[in-house]
């Protein structure tokens, strides 16, 4: 504590360990990583809380621009309020040259920690901590309408992935585009669920493969793949999706039988790789399932285990 007074500044953790060397160098670690007063301001980087220095009206503030953003959407983005101070007091971006964005949220939130919640890069009400999943259902919640364009500017501003589980479980997606609220949806489920059986008369099919909605009851919304995609993950009473994930623009998995023995995602694409036309090497399944519509990209962490048990299969199957 006394070193990084001295310094006045951030300090690299090697640096700190080469200069401090009569302490073991996971002591000092320990020591930064538990104790708020050492600030975090990059990796491997550290300075004390009080090398940054705030006068009481600046703090004041700082504390209304919070509350005033929580008070409209619950919450406020780290990095929305180290631009908003940068440019009302752009002394301090001066003064502090050294301290990274981060760095100065993450003091803001030492020396505010008695009137706000700060988790990562997410400012909340005091006691109201909120997770980067959370922000995503309320922002959901609050908005009966709201389009893909939108998320991804709440995406920047919060500096995080969009979470599209979220978005899936407290909104409706009707396009690739469009969201409502999950009260607009208007689905037949068992007559829906009949027309899906009449493309899935197996155990399985790719969701691209069905293009046809002729067949499909009125839902309020004219079907397309991401309609028939969250339908299939959070209505139907006879199918299910199993896929890598949600993404922003492309529809990409499997719609299963709820009565098969598939438990995972990984189970499917073993059979799918077993009882295919197509050579079982990695880079020829990965571009098989791709064109196949069960995944987005020949990307698959898992693609070399399940090469090799649908080997396996394939090979017991003569």
């Amino acid at each position: 504590r006394e070193y990084l007074k001295e310094a006045g500044g951030p300090v690299e953790v090697s640096k700190l360990s080469e200069d401090l060397s009569y302490i073991p160098e996971q002591k000092i670690k320990f020591a930064l990583s538990t104790n708020g007063d050492f600030v975090w301001n990059a990796i491997g980087v550290y300075f004390l809380e009080g090398c940054v220095h705030f006068s009481n009206s600046e703090l004041e503030w700082i504390s209304q621009f919070i509350e005033g953003g929580i008070e409209d959407r619950d919450f406020v983005a780290g990095n929305e309020l180290v631009d908003a101070v940068y440019v009302h007091f752009p002394d301090i971006k001066e003064m502090y040259q050294q301290i990274t964005p981060v760095g100065m949220r993450n003091v803001i939130g030492y020396k505010l920690k008695d009137r706000f919640s700060f988790n990562g890069n997410i400012i909340s009400k005091y006691g109201e901590e909120l997770s980067m999943a959370e922000v995503y259902a309320k922002y959901c919640q609050k908005h009966s309408r709201f389009t893909l364009d939108e998320l991804n500017v709440l995406k920047q501003e919060l500096g995080a992935t969009i979470y599209f589980d979220e978005i899936y479980a407290n909104s409706l997606r009707i396009n690739q585009n469009e969201f409502v609220s999950l009260d607009l949806a208007q689905f037949d489920v068992k007559a829906t669920d009949e027309a899906i059986g009449r493309f899935c008369t197996g155990q399985y099919i790719s969701l691209q493969e069905v293009r046809d909605f002729g067949t499909f009851p009125y839902a309020g919304y004219p079907w397309n793949e991401y309609l028939l995609e969250h339908f299939v993950a959070n209505y139907s009473q006879q199918f299910k999706l199993l896929h890598i994930g949600y993404s922003a623009n492309v529809c990409a998995g499997a719609i299963v039988k709820q009565a098969s023995s598939f438990k995972d995602f990984n189970e499917l694409l073993i059979d799918i790789l077993a009882n295919g036309n197509v050579e079982l090497d990695e880079e020829s399944a990965l571009e098989y399932l791709r064109q196949q519509g069960y995944i987005a990209r020949r990307r698959y962490s898992d693609i070399g285990r399940i090469v090799t048990e649908a080997k396996v299969v394939r090979s017991k199957k003569g």
